[in-house]
């Protein structure tokens, strides 16, 4: 009888391994026509590879594959070079992954990209005010309408900005140094930090 019970006890155990790290990844999207194709690009070092592709069919796309832990992925329209939809970021983990490639895309549904979520919905939330500063101080200096006092007023708008995205990115990093959007994150926004809180921020 034990040893019924230990051969059912492993088989469960075997089942159960089988069927972790599957995800699921649906998406919507009104900007990209039917028939087109949509790649899912997995980080493998330094370079985005091509894990598989999907096509759009009534304004929708799937795909389905197994990822033992979180990876860094980006999804992107075939014909980027043409396409309205910038590439998605998101973490290629086990569970149902939901996205919406708009104008303003977005996803959800596990845990690591509701929190990747919420970081790029403030991160563009700061992007949006410093390209207007920057696109007004263009302005005004090409028109030569560039005063001393609307300098002074923009350059500490721009700074103040700046260092909230400075400040959202490295808590975003120092909470999630157990997974991979840390390190990704921290390379593409190495800029932001001195080399002293750089060494800071590797540290942890």
């Amino acid at each position: 009888m034990k040893k019924r019970q230990l051969i059912w006890i492993g088989l469960i155990g075997v089942i159960m391994a089988s069927c972790g790290g599957k995800y699921k990844i649906t998406g919507k999207t009104n900007l990209i026509p039917d028939g087109e194709t949509i790649l899912l690009q997995k980080q493998n070092n330094e370079q985005f590879e091509i894990v598989d592709s999907a096509t759009v069919t009534n304004g929708s796309f799937s795909f389905k594959g197994e990822q033992k832990s979180p990876a860094i992925a980006i999804l992107v329209h075939l014909n980027d070079k043409q396409s309205q939809i910038p590439p998605q970021l998101i973490a290629l983990e086990e569970g149902d992954i939901y996205v919406t490639l708009d104008s303003v895309s977005h996803i959800s549904g596990t845990p690591l990209n509701d929190r990747l979520q919420m970081y790029e919905t403030k991160r563009r939330s700061y992007d949006t005010r410093i390209r207007n500063i920057t696109n007004r101080y263009l302005k005004d200096y090409l028109s030569g309408q560039l005063s001393d006092s609307t300098f002074v007023i923009l350059k500490k708008a721009f700074d103040k900005e700046q260092k909230g995205l400075e400040t959202l990115t490295r808590n975003y990093i120092l909470a999630n140094t157990d997974n991979v959007t840390s390190i990704y994150l921290f390379l593409q926004n190495s800029f932001l930090f001195s080399p002293e809180e750089q060494r800071e921020l590797i540290a942890h």
